[in-house]
C-alpha cells in the first residue's frame, strides 16, 4: 500500500461494509463529479453530514467505486452509490482525502501496455 501524501489516505482492501447494513436510499449523481487524466481519475463526491472518512466505506474494485454513508442515527438507513470507472484502476494505490463534508479519492489506471 502507498504511503500517503498531502493528507491522503490509502483506502484498505478489507475495508467492507458491515453486514448488517440496510440500504434503500442513494446519494444523487450530482453529488459526484468524475475526472479522468491519462494516468488517473479522481471522483469527488459531496457528503453532507460527514465529518470524517471514518463516516464513509469506500470499496474500491478494478472497475467501480462503492461508497456507503454510515447513517446520521442509530437504526437509520445507509445511503450508497456505486460509481462505474470508465477503465480498469489499480484498487491497491488508490487514496482519499475528506475535509470539510467533501470526499476525493484518486485511484491510478492500470497500465496494460504489453511489450
Amino acid at each position: 500500500m502507498p504511503i500517503p501524501s498531502h493528507g491522503e489516505e490509502p483506502i484498505p482492501n478489507s475495508h467492507g461494509v458491515p453486514p448488517s447494513f440496510h440500504f434503500n436510499e442513494t446519494l444523487g449523481a450530482n453529488d459526484i463529479d468524475l475526472r479522468e487524466t491519462e494516468t488517473d481519475i479522481t471522483i469527488h463526491a459531496a457528503l453532507p453530514g460527514m465529518e470524517k472518512l471514518d463516516d464513509v466505506y469506500v470499496i474500491v474494485s478494478p472497475h467501480a467505486v462503492h461508497l456507503y454513508l454510515k447513517p446520521h442515527q442509530q437504526g437509520g438507513d445507509h445511503p450508497y452509490r456505486t460509481i462505474a470507472l470508465p477503465t480498469a484502476v489499480d484498487e491497491a494505490f488508490a487514496s482519499a482525502v475528506f475535509t470539510n463534508g467533501k470526499l476525493c479519492i484518486k485511484i491510478p489506471k492500470l497500465n496494460l501496455t504489453f511489450d
